[in-house]
């Protein structure tokens, strides 16, 4: 144990765990147990810090505040041969549990395959339910857009109804008149002539009336038969619609139902990842203790100058 400036006190011992106390004796922080029994324990003079050691030898540093680790330190480490050891095993302990994994993962899958297959027809009477929907709403906007049609066409047949009616009704005045003073003068045979000819016009004319007022009826049949089928179709489209509702709910029932399936492949998918994981770590911390650095390339031969030649000294000679 060890008391703090602050009256705080910190202890370790025998369950191999770090705490912190309050002046009172009220347990304030409880840190990360040891693998051995604990040995040693101080307190920073601000009371920030708690530092331990147990019996194997690991030092270990806490934030008083949270307990975050600040240091660990193995003051007895162990040999490169008895850690490579110890990396050796760790891999072979780590790919154990990929095969099981995989095939837990495998058989997952196959439920999983399973369940797709038992949804596939339910999702097939979705998109049944949704492709009769759609062709009646088609043939629905189709029947409005014939109703819409013939109606125009029967407006339209009645203003050439009308127009002819007009004229018809000019030229049988006409002719009328004309016959009329065909009948006063009987002896003026052009008169008699001009009269027949525009009876026969006014004639055609209300032949081509009648011709036009059947049109007219005829028009207005259709155009009230289309205009009839339209509220027929639209309720038709409305319940091709309603199954999509009902089948879309099967769906999710059934999905819900299998959704165990679908969470256990999804959790051995994450096993066989972290396996996979622990494997690459383990064999890369292997790597790290069993390859040699590669080794220095040996210093390049220094490079000998030859020294310059020295210049000959002139010596004056004595007369």
């Amino acid at each position: 144990m060890k008391f703090g400036h602050d009256g705080k006190l910190a202890s370790t011992g025998r369950d191999k765990v770090t705490k912190l106390w309050d002046q009172n004796g009220g347990l304030q922080k409880q840190f990360e147990a040891f693998g051995d029994l604990g040995l040693k324990v101080a307190i920073t003079h601000d009371g920030a810090k708690v530092f331990a050691g147990d019996w194997a030898g690991t030092v270990k540093g806490w934030a008083a505040a949270d307990g975050k680790v600040l240091i660990a330190a193995d003051t007895n480490p162990k040999t490169v041969a008895e850690q490579v050891e110890i990396a050796k095993v760790a891999v072979a302990a780590a790919e154990a549990k990929v095969k099981p994994m995989a095939d837990a993962l495998a058989a997952a899958k196959a439920n999983v395959d399973k369940a797709n297959a038992e949804l596939a027809p339910f999702q097939k009477a979705v998109t049944d339910a949704q492709n009769a929907a759609n062709t009646a709403k088609a043939v629905a906007d189709q029947g409005k857009v014939a109703a819409d049609t013939t109606a125009a066409g029967a407006a339209n047949a009645q203003t050439v109804a009308a127009a002819k009616q007009v004229t018809a009704t000019a030229l049988q005045e006409a002719a009328a008149k004309v016959q009329a003073a065909a009948t006063a003068t009987p002896v003026n045979g052009e008169l008699k002539n001009q009269a027949k000819k525009t009876a026969d016009i006014a004639k055609a004319a209300t032949d081509e009336l009648a011709v036009a007022n059947k049109a007219v009826a005829d028009a207005q049949i259709a155009a009230k038969a289309a205009t009839d089928k339209v509220p027929v179709l639209q309720k038709a489209a409305i319940d091709a619609a309603a199954p999509i509702t009902q089948a879309q709910k099967a769906v999710a029932d059934q999905t819900a139902a299998r959704k165990p399936v679908f969470d256990a492949h999804a959790t051995a998918t994450a096993g066989l990842n972290a396996a996979n994981a622990e494997v690459a770590a383990a064999k890369a911390k292997l790597d790290k203790l069993t390859t040699k650095p590669a080794a220095a390339s040996p210093p390049a031969p220094a490079q000998v100058t030859a020294a310059p030649s020295p210049t000959p000294v002139q010596v004056p000679v004595k007369k």
